[in-house]
């Protein structure tokens, strides 16, 4: 969390990848928190071992102990039955006690108390929050992002 690099424990990992010498890689912030292992390999590498993946940086909603991932967020969404008129969603938390969730809708006519039960029912420790909004602007990479989390583990 102080940004200090470390050999092993639980944290953001740093990938370094110089294969491409147009533009290599070094220290490389992919987004991916892991739990590396001080002990070696039984296989008999001399590489550490990753012995757990708990998910993305800012990507993980805090729902009173348990963690829920973006992966499992875009499921409740894309298999829902109203994924034919969310255009875009972006969930939001910047605090343990509750979540923002906004939506872009094509039919603005249509109920959507029942998709609001169901994220309701995924975010259950929380207070959820739903807005209706026009546009979700892209992060400033460029890239959409459907999960913003500040909260830090």
């Amino acid at each position: 969390e102080d940004g200090s690099i470390s050999n092993s424990g639980f944290g953001e990992l740093l990938v370094t990848f110089l294969y491409s010498y147009d533009f290599p890689f070094v220290r490389y912030k992919i987004g991916d928190l892991v739990n590396i292992s001080d002990t070696r390999c039984d296989c008999g590498r001399t590489f550490k071992s990753i012995i757990a993946v708990a998910g993305r940086r800012g990507a993980i909603i805090f729902n009173g102990e348990e963690k829920i991932s973006s992966a499992t967020c875009n499921h409740y969404v894309t298999k829902s039955p109203f994924i034919n008129t969310i255009h875009q969603y972006q969930i939001i938390q910047n605090d343990r006690t509750s979540i923002t969730i906004k939506l872009v809708v094509t039919d603005k006519n249509r109920d959507y108390s029942e998709f609001e039960k169901l994220m309701s029912g995924l975010f259950n420790n929380l207070a959820v929050r739903f807005e209706y909004v026009n546009n979700i602007p892209r992060h400033k990479s460029g890239k959409y992002v459907d999960v913003i989390s500040s909260i830090n583990n």
